[in-house]
Formats: C-alpha cells, structure tokens, sequence
C-alpha cells in the first residue's frame, strides 16, 4: 500500500480556512491535556474562518493538502493583517519595539508574521515543516518580504526544535498574557 501524496498550494477558498480552523481546534493548548500538549506540541492563537478567509485575499496561508483535507498549514500575515487581530497586533508592536536581528531593529523591516504553523499528528515526523517553510519563503520572497518573524511559546520544545531545525534563528524573549515567547526569524 501505497502512502498518500502531501502537495502544498496557497490557501484559496472557504473549505481550505474550514480545514485550517478544524485543524486549529484539534491542536489547541487550551483544549487539550497537558501532558499531550508537552509531548505533542500545540498552537495558542484562535483564528475564526472568517479572518482566514481575509488573510487568503492578501496573504495566503501555505496548506498541505491529502487526500482532499488540509493536513498543515502555515497562516501568513503582513503588518496590515496583523492589525486586524487583537494578538497578532500586539505581536507585531512588541516585536517592533524590542527585537533586532544581526544588529538591525525589526521595526520598518519588511517582514512577514508567521501567525501560526500547525501540523496534525499523523503527519508528524514527515520533513513537512521544513517542505512548508521554503513554499513559504519562496512565495512571500517574491512579494518583497526579506524575512519571515513568529513567536513560539518557549513551553512549546516540540515547536522550538522543529523551528530550529528549519534554520529559525532567536532574536529577542517576549511575555504576552503572563506566557514566555521566543521572537525567531527566518531570514528569506
């Protein structure tokens, strides 16, 4: 038997955000068990199908589809978007007012914000994170992005070593609601 194609495409339509956001939910910190959660890694952030469906007209996710269901995705975001959410705003404010990277502030940089990665567990352990980050590299490159910058919940080791091993690099810590992040950027 034969294991199924994983292809990866920018998210366009309201069944891909539908698929985004089951994902999402399957995968939240706050909904699932601690002891999973440490293992398994999670996602923190709530994105309804209604801004994943706005973030598509400007900024894509990159989806991992099989078998007709989305299976990964990386939401992106630019300065514009992020503003349109409460989270991803004070992110970006955050990230403007005390991270640098090789030296530079990030603030005026032409980056994009990584609003969340999200793989479900079967295809875990697949090399997808990094097939994930270079479509997003080459897609937001050419849109005249030089970097892509996220948050990782420091608790989050499953996320932070997957990054890492993507050639993330940390620049700066931030707290946001009492909760440690790492500030990591992928320079395109």
């Amino acid at each position: 038997m034969s294991t199924p194609e994983v292809t990866l495409q920018l998210s366009s339509t309201y069944e891909h955000a539908v698929g985004m956001k089951e994902l999402q939910n399957a995968n939240l910190r706050r909904l699932m068990d601690p002891s999973v959660a440490a293992i398994e890694g999670f996602v923190t952030a709530e994105y309804e199908v209604d801004f994943l469906v706005e973030l598509q007209k400007v900024t894509p996710a990159v989806i991992a589809m099989c078998e007709g269901k989305v299976v990964a995705y990386v939401i992106a975001a630019d300065r514009e978007a992020s503003a349109k959410h409460g989270l991803l705003s004070d992110m970006v404010e955050q990230i403007d007012s005390r991270a640098s990277f090789r030296g530079k502030p990030l603030r005026g940089e032409p980056f994009i914000v990584v609003a969340q990665l999200c793989i479900a567990k079967e295809f875990r352990g697949q090399r997808l994170v990094p097939r994930l980050y270079q479509y997003y590299a080459d897609t937001y490159k050419a849109r005249g992005f030089s970097m892509s910058v996220t948050t990782v919940a420091k608790a989050n080791e499953r996320s932070l070593h997957a990054h890492k091993k993507a050639n993330w690099e940390t620049v700066a810590d931030l707290e946001f609601n009492g909760v440690m992040f790492d500030v990591i950027v992928l320079p395109f």
